[in-house]
């Protein structure tokens, strides 16, 4: 009996442990990241090199004039508090949800430039793009044109500031006549595809070529890429890329763009401008200190034909984007403390703050400003009431300064009509109009590189009687 007892606890022990047991296996690892082996392709073959023009002079900041000396602020006649008017309707912004930020380059690279071991230019050309395995030297001639030029309305100037862009773009956009249709995107010199990436989602690309070690192209929004340039590229998820390195020829249809427009610009590694008056503050985004203006490289009779759809008759005739002057409050500000051109953090623009110019008629004074809840994509860019003061003028010796901002629309000369960029080329050239005061800004420079501002939003200055515990505090 006893045995048989003995034996009846012995099989309920067994039930109970094959009842309690269970799958222990460890969590899966991700797939590891990695880059994408193209193809053994062959290299362009070897044709003579288009005459390489020469690179642009950059042209010295200006010389500092004496800041004039300290008026006191005018004091307007008090009027009745405007009531706020309609939001303004922005002007037509490129297609697709804002732009991600290329993925940030190693720890490594970054402390390496920090230390002064590699300079941006080496940075572009060891980590972020070539993967050190970049050919040739200089800057190269631009021999074909991106797209067709009979489907392009008009060029936006580099410069541009709207949205997340609270400085001036590195970039030009290249405006369809006919968004509802696919255009053919080709190479603008023979080079290698040496990075892809994928933006907002699917069918939206960046890709980078690289024609010398001093000189590369990139594009914007491309809906597609050729096959070719697919099966090399590899798998692609959202806000993933691959450094990859494919020849291409001049004139070789890469893929398509749709919708309004599509981005392109152009870095020369031999030039470097002179208004970034700290240039570390772009670490994480090393080649807007190398952006130059396309047309300086086209060969003609490209470049003439397309300077024709630039409604900018003012040089450079692409845009520009540097406009920093030492001591003075022109240029691009970053909130102290978050890094300069940050573009890891989320929203980063909202730390940004430019006072420039516009981009198709460089004479109008543009204040941009990021961290507006009230604007689109969390930003506002004003004109300045007569068009003054002029950001060159205001120094650390200005004192408080007060600035009477204008909502601003684009006019088309020929009819004194509203242009809002989807009408297509300005006829009789473009003015602006300045409709109504939308605020008032406070600014005082408090040394050669750091700045007091404070944004009132539906205030004259009249209304606006100094700083208060809402100010912020900007750097370069």
């Amino acid at each position: 009996m006893l045995k048989l007892a003995l034996l009846i606890l012995g099989i309920a022990s067994i039930l109970f442990a094959a009842g309690c047991g269970g799958d222990r296996s460890g969590d899966i690892p991700g797939a590891a990241v990695k880059e994408a082996t193209p193809p053994n392709t062959p290299a362009p073959t070897t044709t003579p090199a288009p005459t390489t023009t020469p690179a642009p002079t950059t042209t010295p900041a200006p010389t500092n004039t004496p800041v004039p000396t300290n008026t006191p602020i005018p004091t307007l006649v008090p009027t009745v508090t405007p009531t706020p008017a309609p939001t303004d309707t922005p002007l037509a912004s490129p297609t697709g949800t804002p732009i991600p930020t290329e993925t940030p380059p190693p720890t490594a690279a970054l402390e390496a430039t920090a230390a002064g071991e590699l300079s941006p230019a080496d940075v572009l050309r060891q980590s972020r793009w070539s993967n050190g395995q970049c050919e040739g030297e200089g800057p190269v001639s631009l021999t074909d044109p991106p797209v067709a030029l009979d489907e392009i309305s008009y060029i936006t100037p580099m410069g541009r500031m709207s949205g997340s862009h609270v400085t001036p773009t590195d970039h030009i956009y290249l405006n369809f006549v006919d968004p509802d249709q696919y255009h053919d995107v080709s190479v603008m010199a023979p080079g290698y595809v040496v990075k892809i990436e994928v933006l907002g989602g699917s069918g939206d690309y960046r890709i980078i070529f690289e024609h010398s070690c001093d000189f590369y192209t990139l594009y914007i929004h491309l809906v597609s890429l050729s096959p070719n340039i697919m099966e090399a590229a590899g798998e692609l998820a959202r806000g993933t890329s691959n450094r990859t390195r494919i020849a291409v020829a001049a004139g070789e249809v890469i893929g398509q763009a749709g919708g309004n427009n599509f981005d392109a610009s152009v870095f020369d590694l031999t030039v470097s401008l002179s208004g970034f008056v700290v240039p570390e503050s772009y670490q994480v985004e090393p080649w807007k200190t190398y952006t130059v203006d396309p047309f300086d490289y086209f060969v003609e009779p490209i470049k003439s034909a397309w300077i024709e759809k630039i409604p900018r008759t003012t040089a450079p005739i692409g845009g520009k984007i540097d406009y920093d002057i030492d001591g003075r409050l022109v240029g691009t500000w970053f909130l102290k403390g978050t890094g300069g051109y940050n573009s890891k953090q989320p929203q980063y623009w909202y730390n940004h703050l430019s006072f420039a110019y516009d981009p198709f008629d460089p004479g109008w004074v543009r204040v941009s400003k990021g961290g507006v809840e009230q604007g689109w994509d969390g930003s506002m860019q004003f004109g300045l009431k007569d068009n003054y003061p002029d950001p060159e003028t205001i120094g650390a010796n200005s004192g408080v300064t007060k600035l009477e901002l204008m909502m601003y629309e684009y006019v088309q000369l020929s009819d004194d009509q509203r242009w809002d960029g989807m009408m297509g080329y300005p006829t009789g050239g473009l003015g602006q109009s300045l409709d109504w005061t939308r605020g008032t800004m406070l600014v005082e420079m408090l040394g050669e590189r750091e700045l007091k501002a404070e944004l009132f939003l539906d205030k004259i200055p009249a209304q606006v009687t100094g700083f208060t515990d809402d100010a912020q505090f900007y750097e370069r």
